[in-house]
């Protein structure tokens, strides 16, 4: 038997010999697991944080983007700071989509940057031979360069200032003059079955009534089986014949409106049941050679103010002999705000040609306004490799660029104010006029939006700029496209989203990358 004082020292060595064993392992699990636990920590909770400042504007809108409205359709949205130049929201902002009428947002910014916002679009009468005793022994020369909104009331003014120079009659012909601009009269990836509808007009360096013309179609007093029909304005050049249907079948009874181009490039086919067709109707219409028609006007008010004109109207061009007469100037704001606020693609075209006029000389091209557009994007850093510009008002479903790339060009406008006032003030406002009068009415949004809308079978776009409450300028671009719903539901979640960007609180949320430093699609 061991004494009590050994076996306390072998229980002590026993003991001694187990810490000595326990205390480097509880060492390296202490030391490499407290550490992890900091570190990842230290890693997850400024995430967290962040996700926890932006997440109420991203699950908004991505709850939006969740809507069965998207369930066939491309979404593709961006929204940034004006002021700061932030990337807010992306959502698929780097696809090529249509931009609809979008595209004129960057027509219009080339104008004001080539064009310079003092400048006017004109229409100028010329003559030829000299004036004796009231008579004009030659010919007066109409000559166009580009002007979209000519109205009726300006050629008649044009007519009544011949009077100044006492001109009673005209021993000549009325020479039309528009080879400011090429002679392809619809740009490239228009729709041949748009057709004779007023938003596709024909183009031309010379245009009056916006190339349209209007019918007015009722019923006649003595009868309910024939039509009185009116046309406005009233011209010889127009011509139109009625053909009555008859029977029960609904797609007889509407009265349809069709060009005949068979004997005349501007002869209208009517057709309907008078008895059963809804009426009173009215129809604009498109008008083919809008020069010609110009013209054809031209003369019919001269015979109408009192001055006689033994020729007629033929085409021709002006040379170094005419000498001007009367003068007509539309400043670029006025075409600008019919082009953007009323979405005028008349005025688009006309700008879009004109631009290649000035740039490259006439005659102004559609070839040519693209190349314009990609010189100008240039100049303001916006790159736009894999874009396509076919035409100036987004008509044309060749158009092609990335919400990106527009967000991009409405942000270095903002940076340019002498062209930027021009340019927002031409924006139609939510819920006050222009194309968004009827959108956003009674909402927070109201008059706090300026944009432009954009509209295409199967493709809704709207983009511009939007003050916050909080006193924030941001920029959006939203293009949804490849859809069969009704247009109006894309609306009705633009508008959604308008609201939502309104609330955007700067303090609550964080921005990401600024465009302007760090996306490799800009230079």
């Amino acid at each position: 038997m061991q004494p009590e004082s050994v076996k306390a020292s072998m229980k002590l060595i026993r003991i001694t010999f187990i810490i000595g064993i326990l205390f480097p392992v509880l060492l390296f699990i202490s030391c490499s697991s407290v550490p992890e636990l900091n570190k990842h920590t230290e890693r997850e909770y400024p995430d967290r944080t962040e996700r926890s400042k932006h997440s109420l504007l991203e699950i908004q809108l991505q709850n939006i983007l969740k809507k069965e409205e998207f369930i066939h359709t491309i979404p593709s949205i961006i929204v940034m700071s004006a002021d700061y130049g932030d990337t807010i929201f992306s959502h698929q902002s780097d696809l090529l989509v249509r931009p609809a009428s979008t595209q004129k947002l960057i027509t219009a910014a080339a104008a004001l940057k080539i064009l310079n916002p003092e400048f006017n679009f004109r229409t100028v009468l010329y003559r030829s031979g000299d004036i004796r005793d009231g008579v004009l022994e030659g010919d007066i020369l109409v000559k166009g360069y580009g002007d979209p909104l000519l109205s009726m009331s300006d050629m008649k003014s044009m007519i009544e200032s011949l009077t100044l120079f006492g001109i009673r009659k005209i021993n000549g012909n009325i020479i039309i003059d528009d080879s400011y601009f090429d002679d392809v009269q619809w740009p490239t990836g228009w729709m041949w079955d748009d057709e004779p509808f007023a938003f596709a007009p024909y183009i031309s360096a010379l245009s009056v009534n916006s190339n349209v013309v209007t019918f007015s179609i009722e019923r006649t007093i003595e009868s309910d089986t024939s039509v009185s029909i009116q046309v406005l304005p009233p011209s010889t050049h127009i011509q139109y014949h009625f053909s009555a249907k008859q029977g029960t079948d609904h797609r007889n009874n509407e009265i349809t409106i069709l060009p005949d181009h068979t004997t005349s490039r501007n002869r209208y086919l009517i057709t309907g049941n008078p008895k059963n067709a809804r009426l009173p109707r009215r129809f604009t219409v498109t008008v083919r050679d809008p020069s010609m028609f110009a013209g054809f006007l031209f003369l019919e008010i001269l015979t109408e103010n009192g001055i006689d004109v033994s020729g007629s109207v033929l085409r021709g061009k002006k040379d170094d002999t005419s000498l001007p007469l009367v003068q007509i100037n539309t400043p670029i704001g006025m075409v600008l705000h019919a082009m953007n606020k009323d979405s005028n693609n008349l005025a688009a075209e006309s700008v879009w040609k004109t631009i290649s006029a000035e740039l490259f000389g006439p005659p102004g091209t559609g070839d040519g306004g693209s190349r314009a557009i990609q010189k100008v994007m240039e100049q303001f850093g916006v790159f736009t490799t894999n874009a396509r510009f076919a035409d100036g008002s987004g008509v044309s479903f060749y158009n092609l660029i990335t919400p990106r790339m527009l967000a991009e060009l409405l942000y270095r406008v903002h940076e340019e104010p002498e062209i930027f006032k021009y340019f927002y003030e031409s924006l139609a406002i939510l819920g006050v006029d222009g194309t968004l009068i009827r959108r956003g009415i009674h909402s927070g949004a109201q008059g706090r939006v300026r944009a432009k809308t954009g509209t295409l079978t199967g493709t809704s776009t709207l983009s511009g700029y939007i003050e916050t409450i909080f006193g924030e300028k941001l920029i959006f671009v939203m293009m949804f496209q490849n859809f069969t719903l009704p247009t109006g539901r894309y609306r009705q979640i633009q508008d959604e989203i308008c609201e939502i960007l309104i609330r955007f609180n700067r303090e609550a949320s964080v921005l990401t990358t600024p465009l302007r430093n760090a996306s490799h699609y800009y230079r």
